[in-house]
């Protein structure tokens, strides 16, 4: 063999090594180019610019159509934008590529389940346990096409698989039981879902669904054995009470729903709201109202629910409600007082506390409470009027009558808080001595209703004071003595009226009548008796009744001067 000189060897081997370190450097380069270029799109995908980030994976498929990566980009980027014909291109590009990345094929099934193709469903997910068989959520999407399809034989297979994997799991057994009877399998979903509550005896759903489908097979007793052993599990158990109750309803068995029904109740785990629902449906309030039997359930459910949700302001709410259309306002008045300590200041239970409390006669509460709800709520007339009652109490007449304007003024649709408006501002401005207004107010009241005697025997008596208009002050008193004949008030107006007439006589009579009808001394009674008195040439008894009237105090300003000279003075 020739040799080669030395020289000529090295520069043909060298020349190898150069060209070969070329290539590899071309290659290097090619790749690291196509990987920036790969990032780049990913930043422009991540920044929301799909279109660019499609651009350059593409570009990146057309110079190598092996790049399974970007194929699973644009696979995903059209299968955001619904296109699934183009995603399952890409995706099935990148899957053809690396069949054994798990994320490529599934996402080829989240496409193909999109698009609705249930047949490329079921053969993906087959293929996919079979490369992955440990995946039991591809067994579980198996099953779900399965049944979808109405494949249900196949279904069965596949939910007998993953329930020999997790025989406790509920879910797959009733799944199991629901499938059988889409069979027409009757008998074998009854026994199915009968051992597995026999293994589980405390498994509430279970139970619930074969009771259903006894209820739907008109097996009752069967249905109602199988709640009763759900609530020997948990006696609170919503759901079986609650069902419960609306059979014994539905069957007329009034004691047996109520039964029932506090136990519902008393589960916290039930909403304050699903709880009104069957108060309203079951116990409606015309009913309960001429039935005593069913009063006392309703009043009873509507407390439990308030002891058992004390923090719930709907709870506190509805059982004040019920109380105080039951009229049981003490009561109805601890709940509505619970309400606004949680916080809530809803106007129509402010409303029913301040009735609550008026009828309670609590009316340093219900004062209190009128005064700030008038604050609250100044275009309501009611806290006004109680407002102005407590400011009239007080004595502080100014402000009495400012809020009995506002009832007036806000007032126009409650005819009798008008009313009673009226005959306030009556009193009031006669007490501040401006006596045209009170007039004008007493006249709206006997415009409105013509027999209001205490407005026609405030007017009188004002009339009396004043010693004007005393024909009418006399028509006025009789009247309302006609409509009270033994009104201690009014009998004492009608006999003053009479004195300032001077007809002492007939005065005497109905004055005296005032002081036995009065169930407790009163010392203007007594002042005007002695003034009537001396006037009939009574002196000594006069005396007697003026000193009398002095003893309790509150008498006119002129009483200790009668006294001290024993002579009538009239203001």
């Amino acid at each position: 063999m020739k040799k080669i000189p030395i020289l000529l060897f090295l520069i043909f081997t060298y020349g190898n090594l150069f060209s070969q370190t070329d290539t590899i450097k071309n290659q290097f380069d090619k790749n690291a180019a196509e990987t920036s270029n790969y990032l780049n799109g990913l930043k422009f995908l991540l920044n929301g610019d799909t279109e660019t980030a499609k651009f350059i994976f593409i570009d990146i498929l057309s110079t190598n159509p092996r790049h399974d990566a970007a194929a699973f980009e644009l696979a995903r980027i059209y299968f955001m934008e619904n296109n699934f014909i183009e995603a399952s291109k890409y995706a099935e590009i990148a899957a053809g590529i690396n069949p054994m990345n798990f994320y490529y094929q599934k996402l080829r099934l989240d496409i193909y389940q999109s698009a609705g193709d249930i047949d490329k469903s079921i053969a993906l997910i087959k293929e996919i346990i079979t490369l992955w068989p440990d995946k039991i959520s591809m067994l579980h999407q198996y099953k779900k096409a399965l049944i979808d399809s109405k494949r249900y034989k196949d279904a069965l297979q596949v939910i007998d698989i993953l329930i020999s994997k997790n025989p406790s799991d509920e879910e797959l057994v009733i799944e199991k039981f629901n499938v059988l009877r889409y069979l027409g399998n009757f008998k074998d979903a009854e026994k199915t879902l009968a051992n597995f509550i026999s293994t589980q005896p405390c498994n509430q759903k279970a139970s619930l669904f074969l009771s259903n489908y006894y209820f739907d097979r008109n097996q009752d007793k069967k249905a109602l054995k199988e709640l009763e052993s759900i609530l020997a599990c948990d006696s609170l158990d919503d759901i079986a009470n609650l069902t419960l109750a609306e059979y014994y309803h539905k069957k007329g068995k009034r004691q047996e729903t109520y039964k029932y029904l506090r136990k519902a109740f008393a589960n916290p785990e039930v909403p304050v709201s699903s709880k009104m629902n069957y108060i309203v449906n079951l116990y409606p309030l015309e009913n309960s109202q001429n039935d005593a039997e069913l009063n006392r359930q309703l009043v009873d459910l509507v407390q439990i629910v308030a002891a058992t949700h004390p923090g719930d302001p709907d709870a506190q709410r509805i059982c004040g409600d019920v109380l105080y259309i039951e009229t049981q306002f003490e009561k109805a008045a601890i709940f509505y007082e619970k309400l606004i300590s949680l916080g809530s200041y809803q106007y129509q239970s402010v409303e029913n506390l301040m009735i609550c409390y008026y009828n309670l006669k609590r009316e340093k509460d219900l004062y209190q409470l009128a005064k700030k709800a008038s604050n609250e709520f100044p275009f309501q007339p009611l806290p006004h009027y109680f407002a102005g009652l407590g400011y009239f109490i007080d004595k502080n007449y100014e402000l009495a009558i400012a809020e009995m304007e506002k009832t007036v003024k806000y007032g126009e649709e409650s005819p009798e808080l008008m009313k009673s408006a009226y005959a306030s501002l009556g009193d009031l401005y006669g007490y501040i001595k401006d006596y045209d207004r009170s007039y004008e107010y007493y006249e709206k009241v006997i415009t409105m209703d013509s027999l209001n005697a205490l407005v026609l025997n405030n007017y009188a008596y004002s009339l009396a004071e004043r010693n004007i208009n005393l024909e009418k002050a006399l028509k006025m008193s009789k009247k309302s003595l006609e409509i009270e004949e033994e009104q201690s008030s009014f009998l004492d107006t009608y006999g003053w009226v009479l004195f300032r007439l001077g007809r002492y006589e007939e005065a005497l009579g109905y004055i005296e009548r005032a002081i036995k009808t009065r169930a407790s001394e009163d010392a203007i009674l007594y002042e005007h008796y002695g003034d009537v008195l001396y006037k009939a040439g009574r002196k000594t008894e006069a005396l007697e009744y003026w000193k009398k009237a002095n003893s309790i105090g509150q008498g006119s300003s002129f009483l200790l001067k009668k006294i001290e000279t024993g002579d009538y003075y009239d203001e």
